[in-house]
C-alpha cells in the first residue's frame, strides 16, 4: 500500500503505529482521499485562520517575553516548537493542562518515521500513538452530545450528512492533523531563523515593513523547505526523464532540487525575500497538498513578523547540527543571542 512502504522499509509492518498510518490521508488516494479531504477542508480555510493569527501573536510575544531578559534563546524548545503545538491545541480544542502531554506523544510519533528502527525506538513510537489515539478518541465522546466550535465539533456535525464520516474516520483525521502540525513547522520556523541570523539585510527588510512577512515566509520555504522529499507512487505506466515508469515504482521528488529550479526561480541559491514570488512545492502539489498548509503559513507568517519585531542583532552561539535519518530538516539545537527590543 503506497505511504506504508515507508514503513516497511524500516521494519514497521504491524502494530498500532502501522494500523494508524493506513488510515491517514498520506495514504488515501482517489475518491476516498477526496471524500475524507472534504470532511476537514473548511475547517482551513483562510477565514478561519484569521482567527488564528491572533492566537499565534500573542503565544509568540509571550514566548520572546520569557526570553528578552538574558538576551538568548534555543529557539527549538522556547519557541519553534512551542508556538505550533500552543496554536494547533487550541485549533483542535485540547485544554491548556493537556498540552505538553500531547507534545510528548508527538515526540515519540515522531519517530515513527527515522531510520534505523531500534526495538527501543519501536515501542516508544507504539507508546506515543496509542495514547495520542486514546486522547482523542476521548475528546471525541466528550463533545458527542454538545459538538463544541472547534475541528473535532465541526467534524462530529458533519455525521448527519450523507456518507458522513464515521468515528474511527475522525480520529483517524484528527490524530494525523495533530500529528503532522508540529515538527514540520518547528523545522520551518528553525529554517528561517537560521537564515535570517546568516543574513541580517533580510531580516532588516522585514522589520522595517512587517507586511513583508508573507512574502518572506515563502521564500524561506523556497529557500529550505522543513522536508528535504516526498514520495510518489506511480499508478499507471509512464515515460517520464528517458525512464520507463511502471505501476507500484516510487520517483522520490528532492524539494531543495525542485525549490532551486533555475529555469524557474533565478539565481536560486540566493536568499531573497524580495523575490518575484512564484509557486514552490515545500508543501507538495496536487490532490496531496498538505492539508496544514493554511495553519502553518499562519504560525510562520505571525510568529516570524514578532521575533524579528523583538529580536534585533542576532547572533548564532554555534553553528547547529542537523539531525541525519529523519524526513524533515532537525535541527539538534538552535541557539540565537539578541538584543531585545519592547
Amino acid at each position: 500500500m503506497p505511504g506504508v512502504s515507508d514503513l516497511a522499509r524500516i521494519g514497521i509492518t504491524d502494530g498500532p503505529f502501522y494500523e494508524w498510518r493506513k488510515q491517514t490521508l498520506a495514504v488515501k488516494t482517489g475518491k476516498e482521499h477526496a471524500r475524507l479531504r472534504a470532511f476537514v477542508g473548511p475547517a482551513f480555510a483562510p477565514h478561519q485562520m484569521e482567527r488564528l493569527r491572533a492566537v499565534a501573536r500573542e503565544r509568540a510575544h509571550a514566548l520572546i517575553d520569557a526570553c528578552a531578559g538574558k538576551g538568548e534563546i534555543e529557539v527549538l524548545n522556547e519557541f519553534a516548537g512551542d508556538l505550533p503545538l500552543w496554536s494547533m491545541c487550541r485549533f483542535i480544542g485540547i485544554a491548556e493542562e493537556d498540552r505538553q502531554r500531547i507534545g510528548a506523544f508527538l515526540t515519540g510519533t515522531e519517530e515513527g518515521f527515522t531510520s534505523p528502527m531500534t526495538p527501543d525506538r519501536r515501542q516508544r513510537v507504539e507508546t506515543s500513538i496509542t495514547a495520542l489515539n486514546t486522547y482523542i478518541a476521548g475528546m471525541i465522546e466528550r463533545q458527542r452530545s454538545r459538538p463544541a466550535d472547534n475541528l473535532v465539533g465541526k467534524l462530529l456535525r458533519r455525521q448527519a450528512e450523507p456518507d458522513g464520516p464515521t468515528d474511527d474516520e475522525i480520529l483517524s483525521l484528527v490524530v494525523n492533523i495533530v500529528g503532522g502540525s508540529v515538527g514540520s513547522t518547528r523545522a520551518a520556523f528553525a529554517n528561517a531563523i537560521l537564515e535570517f541570523a546568516h543574513h541580517p539585510d533580510q531580516a532588516e527588510i522585514v522589520r522595517r515593513d512587517p507586511d513583508m512577512a508573507p512574502r518572506a515566509v515563502e521564500e524561506c520555504l523556497r529557500f529550505h523547505p522543513p522536508f528535504r522529499f516526498g514520495r510518489r507512487v506511480v499508478e499507471t505506466a509512464v515515460h517520464m526523464f528517458d525512464l520507463d515508469l511502471g505501476p507500484g515504482e516510487s520517483i522520490f521528488v528532492p524539494r531543495q532540487a525542485v525549490n532551486r529550479d533555475p529555469a524557474r526561480f533565478e539565481s536560486p541559491d540566493r536568499f531573497d525575500v524580495m523575490r518575484p514570488q512564484k509557486r514552490h512545492f515545500s508543501f507538495s502539489y496536487g490532490s496531496h497538498l498538505c492539508l496544514g498548509h493554511a495553519v502553518a503559513r499562519t504560525n510562520l507568517q505571525e510568529g516570524l513578523k514578532v521575533f524579528l519585531e523583538r529580536c534585533a542583532d542576532l547572533e548564532l552561539l554555534e553553528e547547529p547540527e542537523r539531525l541525519p535519518f529523519v524526513p524533515d530538516e532537525q535541527l539538534k539545537s538552535l541557539r540565537v543571542r539578541f538584543r531585545p527590543k519592547p
